[in-house]
């Protein structure tokens, strides 16, 4: 760990927590944060839009989680879904299954915190981070942390689509992101980003399968490689989404993929 690390872990009440390949993020009840570790295969680190870009060749989780500007949207998070009161109502009184432990079908986890007013998901690929804030089943922030190129840094125009979404569903693969989302009367509408088909792999698109993607899908498969032993390079991967019409869509690397709909009943 490092020191900041190290000080938030010695205060408690650590509630969040995940692992990226080689890094890790840890945040406590009051919202406070702290990563650590390697990033991965260097290269642009920046990412946030408004914050300060870290050096290129900086791959320390650390540093580049600082740089992003996501510590202050973590914090603001937490305070909205008012976390720190219901675990204090939860301390007053113990045992028994309350609101800040289960909420309908959703129950907290180190990365998956539920709250009466909303919930927040953690999602690590092997060099981001992204943060689901979801209040009364809306999206109310998309936080993203790591390398820009691969899931760290989402695009505005996708950022402002999941923004008017309500996301169901978060996946990823060694370094993009997938999200099922119902928006306005659409259902099972999907939406990529991160690594691209020429990084080998699966947070672009192809245009001839987008149509398939706009609606009515049920799940979504990754198709992913053990990382490399060192934080040194990127590794191909795909996505496999799951059509309510039994079909399936595939979209990714060359190198393991074909970018296609199919029916596995004719195959």
């Amino acid at each position: 760990m490092n020191d900041a690390a190290r000080a938030l872990s010695a205060r408690g009440n650590i509630v969040m927590c995940a692992g990226a390949a080689y890094a890790f993020t840890m945040v406590n009840t009051g919202g406070e944060s702290a990563s650590w570790g390697a990033l991965g295969y260097g290269g642009k680190t920046s990412t946030s839009e408004k914050g300060t870009a870290a050096t290129e060749d900086d791959v320390d989780a650390g540093v580049v989680f600082e740089a992003s500007g996501a510590k202050e949207q973590i914090r603001a998070a937490f305070k909205q879904l008012r976390v720190a009161e219901h675990y204090e109502r939860d301390a007053e009184s113990p045992g028994g299954d309350c609101s800040i432990q289960s909420t309908g079908k959703l129950r907290s986890s180190l990365t998956h915190l539920v709250t009466s007013v909303g919930n927040i998901e953690l999602v690590a690929n092997d060099m981001s981070f992204f943060m689901v804030v979801r209040e009364g089943g809306y999206t109310a922030d998309l936080i993203n942390w790591g390398h820009a190129s691969f899931g760290g840094l989402i695009p505005s125009a996708t950022r402002q689509v999941l923004m008017a979404s309500q996301i169901t569903g978060v996946y990823c693969t060694n370094g993009a992101y997938a999200t099922i989302s119902v928006q306005g009367g659409v259902k099972g509408a999907v939406n990529a980003f991160g690594g691209t088909l020429a990084q080998h792999d699966a947070g672009h698109i192809p245009e001839a399968i987008q149509p398939a993607l706009s609606a009515n899908v049920s799940e979504i498969y990754s198709i992913k490689r053990m990382p490399p032993v060192t934080p040194i390079a990127n590794s191909q991967a795909a996505f496999s989404a799951r059509l309510q019409n039994g079909n399936y869509a595939v979209w990714g690397s060359a190198n393991i993929s074909v970018s296609e709909v199919f029916d596995p009943a004719k195959s």
